[in-house]
């Protein structure tokens, strides 16, 4: 799976099948898909997927991020964040896509509060990369901005968070940079995304 993809969501309020239909006229070897925009057009999974073969184009699904948090302090966000997402991993089944982009949480508290948000934040993942890894789908986490309560964000964070979930048996989680996101804490986007690892996509 490599090339370049055209993310989804640059066509907010076209339907699906018009969004794969110009990533192959513009040369794109897939598409990425947002979950949020398919449920919100009511787009059905099985003729995006079905086109998409049709077209040679790859597919990949960014899971909802907008309104979740995966180490919410409270506890019904942090339960409906977890059951969403997962919801997100069984669409990328149905689309066939084989890399689902899942944010990390933000911190609700600081203070004493970081070492819940962290343990939280593991838990979630580890769940998720069971229910991907059951449908060979790999899990990137996205590396964030740096912005306030914002808890992943450079290659030592993420790369220390993503060994401690393959610590408890994810083997299929890997690192998902955006080029954008490291110009907000480093000087020079290109080192510092070198050490990043493993990475398997990239935003630009």
């Amino acid at each position: 799976m490599g090339g370049m993809y055209l993310a989804s969501s640059l066509a907010w309020s076209e339907p699906m099948t018009a969004i794969l239909e110009t990533a192959r006229e513009q040369g794109a070897s897939g598409v990425e898909i947002w979950a949020e925009q398919l449920w919100r057009n009511r787009d059905s999974p099985g003729p995006v997927r079905e086109l998409a073969a049709k077209l040679g184009l790859g597919l990949t699904l960014h899971a909802p991020s907008w309104d979740l948090n995966l180490c919410s302090i409270d506890e019904r966000i942090l339960q409906a964040s977890r059951a969403r997402t997962q919801e997100a991993i069984e669409l990328a089944a149905l689309l066939g896509a084989r890399i689902v982009v899942v944010h990390p949480g933000r911190v609700s508290l600081g203070g004493h509060f970081e070492l819940y948000h962290r343990e939280e934040l593991r838990r979630s993942y580890a769940e998720l990369c069971a229910t991907a890894a059951a449908w060979g789908i790999t899990v990137g986490l996205e590396a964030m901005e740096r912005v306030p309560k914002e808890l992943l964000c450079t290659s030592s964070e993420v790369n220390r968070f993503v060994e401690e979930v393959r610590a408890e048996g994810a083997d299929n989680i890997g690192v998902v940079v955006d080029l954008a996101h490291l110009t907000t804490h480093s000087h020079d986007p290109i080192a510092a995304l070198k050490g990043f690892g493993p990475v398997v996509e990239l935003h630009v």
